[in-house]
């Protein structure tokens, strides 16, 4: 497993009803350096993933006491917040495999559960989850960089003397203050050659005279 997981990553729920799967699961799971929550039944894994800090990486048993994985399934896709889903259950049928996904999970464990399969298919949740953490990063840049725009638009007051601009708290300030504070742009002075032969007019003759 990646050793670059983000803190929210690094936490897993297993909903398991059946003492020595759930035991295993915790066992397989802290080797991998998760921090493991472990519930025996679906209504308190229900409770835990309504937690600001609830996993996003999930395990959940298919039939257990309270709500079933399924359901669970379908109150987890209600949430803002994605989470990878992976049901696990002793069934086999493609009946119940297309009910489950239908129902909101990712992927499936068949019980009893192979090592080698398990820690796959979490690489897999890993993946997806990093991927979509990636892409919530980038989403949060574009959106800032949005906002960065808009403060440079629209209907922006300057003075008709001294060029001064107002700025959202009502201050007058040097237009280049107000554009440096808003974007990445930094300035530096020169003259134009208009400015250049009205206020210098030595300086511009100089530069338009033939070298000897």
């Amino acid at each position: 497993m990646s050793q670059n997981l983000s803190n929210t990553l690094q936490n897993i729920l297993v909903a398991e009803d059946e003492s020595v799967t759930r035991m295993l699961f915790i066992h397989q799971l802290s080797k991998l350096g998760f921090s493991v929550i472990a519930v025996e039944d679906g209504t308190k894994a229900w409770e835990v993933l309504q937690t600001e800090e609830a996993p996003r990486l999930v395990i959940l048993d298919w039939s257990m006491p309270g709500i079933d994985g399924p359901t669970l399934c379908g109150l987890i896709r209600q949430q803002t917040t994605y989470r990878y889903i992976l049901l696990v259950t002793a069934r086999s049928r493609k009946e119940d495999i297309i009910s489950g996904l239908d129902a909101g999970a990712d992927d499936f464990l068949t019980k009893p559960v192979h090592i080698g399969e398990f820690h796959a298919r979490l690489r897999v949740g890993q993946r997806l989850l990093e991927l979509e953490e990636t892409l919530e990063s980038k989403i949060h840049q574009l959106s800032a960089a949005l906002e960065h725009v808009k403060q440079l638009q629209g209907l922006l007051p300057i003075c008709m003397h001294c060029k001064r601009v107002r700025n959202d708290e009502q201050i007058w300030e040097r237009v280049e203050t107000y554009i440096e504070q808003r974007s990445g742009a930094t300035f530096s002075h020169a003259l134009c050659n208009e400015c250049l032969e009205t206020y210098y007019p030595q300086e511009a003759n100089k530069e338009t005279q033939p070298s000897s």
